[in-house]
């Protein structure tokens, strides 16, 4: 047993450079946010709560803010509260790409920093008196996914901890949904892993990833009839997951035509920057030549060749699955949208399967190496836009401020 758990300890502290730089990183890019009070209309609103619970469909965030409450409130608290937030996102992530191998140890590094200055954690820092438990929810969703595919019965806790996340935040299903589906690709590119193994698991991960869903909806009635409520229908929250057969061609052209236009125009401001699309468009096209190149190495694999091909198919509705949670497309926001910064990831999973199955891995491994230079430029555009939407926060603050202050004293 002991040496079992040195084992596992020695596992997890390898990772710790993948958790030191996104903490580092998430510093550089929001250390201004962390530093300063700046507030929209959300935060004046929200200064003392913990923001909508029961009725968004967020039971959890409900209890846990009002057990705060009962100890001494819900503040808007931006070093606390951002410094805990960045200490989930990037515990989260250590845990969301402990599974994937890479032999440049410096993929994980890069893609942990990316993640924590992805856009949706800028637009999340806005929300500063609700960041705790969102972070919370994602390093549920993390939990969740390393039990699944790690643990035999691992798929019962991976079921309660989805259903608590989605009691929190409801976006971060498709960041789970994703990841799993990229690790199954990964999967599906390895001659080592048994056929056997390989479906048992997709089968159970589909299972799980429904029955998360299902279970939270559940209690989320449960929960609503108990307090009397009924869901907001803000946003169309009260119309969560539910759809007509007639939205179905709707619901497939937004998420796969984003899912592909967004390397050509800006989408959630992701891609406000033309270099980052240009980059998005160099991914797709490694990844693309990755996934034929695999697609014809596995080809005497039949079972893991179609699944190739299937999760393939699968996989830009899995990122843009947001699309299926909610029907309306002009309710969706970059909030919502965490889980597009896995196409940034997605070509360094095709080209890691390549890699293990080529004798001579020079081109994969050069095409990796130089995408990921092509990463770091993002973070570093990425990082300029935390700062720049942070200095216009500062600027709008202190122009309304100085608005205010005249207007009372000339009244």
């Amino acid at each position: 047993m002991k040496d079992r758990f040195d084992t596992k300890k020695s596992e997890w502290f390898s990772q710790k450079d993948v958790f030191l730089s996104a903490l580092l990183i998430g510093l550089l890019t929001h250390g201004y946010m962390l530093f300063n009070k700046l507030p929209n209309i959300d935060d004046y609103v929200a200064m003392f709560h913990y923001g909508s619970g029961y009725s968004s469909g967020r039971w959890l965030l409900a209890l846990m803010g009002n057990f705060m409450f009962r100890i001494d409130g819900t503040y808007s608290l931006p070093y606390l509260n951002g410094a805990f937030f960045l200490f989930t996102l990037a515990l989260s992530i250590t845990i969301f790409l402990k599974p994937f191998h890479f032999n440049n140890k410096w993929v994980k590094r890069i893609f942990a920093a990316l993640f924590v200055s992805f856009p949706t954690v800028i637009s999340t820092m806005s929300f500063m008196f609700t960041v705790p438990f969102y972070g919370i929810a994602i390093l549920l969703m993390a939990v969740a996914f390393y039990v699944l595919i790690t643990y035999r019965y691992g798929f019962i806790i991976s079921i309660i901890l989805m259903c608590c996340s989605l009691g929190i935040y409801q976006a971060y299903w498709c960041l789970a949904a994703s990841f799993l589906l990229l690790y199954l690709i990964s999967l599906s590119m390895d001659k080592d892993n048994q056929n056997k193994d390989f479906l048992a698991l997709s089968i159970k991960s589909l299972i799980t990833l429904l029955l998360g869903m299902v279970s939270y909806l559940v209690v989320n009635r449960i929960m609503l009839t108990l307090q009397g409520l009924n869901l907001s229908t803000y946003q169309g929250v009260d119309q969560m997951g539910s759809f007509s057969l007639s939205q179905i061609p709707t619901i497939f052209a937004n998420a796969y035509g984003w899912f592909f236009n967004m390397a050509f125009e800006n989408y959630q401001y992701i891609t406000w920057y033309p270099i980052v699309r240009y980059i998005i468009l160099i991914g797709y096209i490694l990844t693309l030549a990755a996934f034929v190149f695999a697609c014809y190495s596995n080809r005497k694999n039949i079972l893991k060749t179609i699944f190739l091909v299937l999760f393939t198919l699968m996989l830009p509705l899995t990122i843009n699955s947001i699309y299926i949670m909610c029907n309306d497309a002009s309710t969706i926001h970059l909030l919502m949208c965490y889980s597009v910064v896995l196409v940034f990831f997605m070509p360094f999973v095709y080209l890691g399967g390549v890699y293990k199955q080529i004798k001579d891995p020079y081109i994969p491994k050069f095409f990796k190496s130089a995408y990921l230079w092509c990463l770091i430029l993002v973070m570093f555009f990425y990082i300029r836009l935390a700062n720049l939407y942070y200095l216009d926060l500062e600027l709008a603050f202190h122009e309304t401020n100085s608005f205010m202050t005249t207007l009372s004293t000339r009244i």
